[in-house]
């Protein structure tokens, strides 16, 4: 684990103020919780068994702060599966995210204000992936709740002033298969003050070949905030950021499989 200072952070979602002086507070959470595993025998009566495998696994866990001439962050990406605790804080603001070192325990959050110079951000993001060896004639499941909050205390504030998603991606590693993804976010539109997102997903992949193939699970939970005077995006900006806090770790680790 490394504690940091940086000065640039790639963030989700831009936010504008009307004004140098304005300093409107936001909220921001996100998480994944009661993901669970399961395994389906797509041919129970030819006397093999069905099943799958955990490979290597990565874990990122991070949350960063810019606010005017302050920098602070913390990253860890541990080696072995424990919980980790990432926090970045200016005055009584702050970026959370944590894992608590089980696959798809995952959360983050932000709390911020006073954000009133170009390139003021804050950001957290609690993101894994894991390869998977899948039994021949096996059908793999995972499922879970994806939960993604925002609250604004100006809600007549002129664009979404932050972005929260959570959800999970599955692919095919070795095997030309289209992906899965479950799970969503949420953007304020103007005029409102708060937005909440949560449902279930359940993602299942089929190996109805008769070898084992892989695949690659995906998790994230992410927060985030920008303050950017220069640009005001179009709706459909937002929506392809929204939608990129779903695959944050899968994008990176995985694109291959995704094309």
């Amino acid at each position: 684990m490394k504690r940091y200072l940086t000065t640039a952070i790639v963030a989700s979602t831009v936010l504008f103020a009307a004004s140098a002086g304005a300093a409107v507070r936001t909220t921001a959470s996100a998480a994944l919780t009661n993901v669970q595993f399961s395994v389906t025998d797509l041919t129970p009566d030819d006397g093999i068994a069905a099943g799958y495998q955990f490979g290597p696994r990565d874990t990122t866990v991070k949350a960063s702060m810019t606010i005017a001439e302050f920098y602070d962050g913390f990253e860890a990406a541990p080696y072995f599966p424990v919980p980790v605790n990432a926090q970045a804080r200016f005055s009584d603001y702050t970026a959370h995210a944590n894992t608590s070192g089980a696959l798809g325990s995952l959360s983050s959050s932000i709390d911020v204000g006073a954000m009133r110079w170009q390139g003021d951000n804050a950001q957290a993001e609690a993101s894994q992936w894991v390869s998977i060896l899948l039994k021949a004639h096996s059908e793999f499941t995972v499922s879970g709740y994806a939960e993604a909050a925002l609250w604004t205390e100006n809600p007549d504030y002129p664009v979404l002033p932050a972005v929260a998603g959570a959800g999970a991606t599955l692919s095919y590693v070795s095997v030309d298969k289209p992906w899965l993804r479950g799970g969503g976010n949420v953007q304020l539109q103007a005029g409102q003050s708060q937005a909440h997102y949560g449902e279930s997903f359940s993602l299942t992949a089929t190996n109805d070949f008769d070898y084992d193939i892989e695949l690659r699970l995906s998790l994230g939970a992410s927060t985030s905030a920008y303050y950017d005077i220069s640009a005001v995006p179009e709706p459909g900006t937002w929506a392809m950021l929204g939608a990129g806090l779903l695959v944050l770790a899968g994008r990176r680790r995985f694109g291959r499989s995704a094309a």
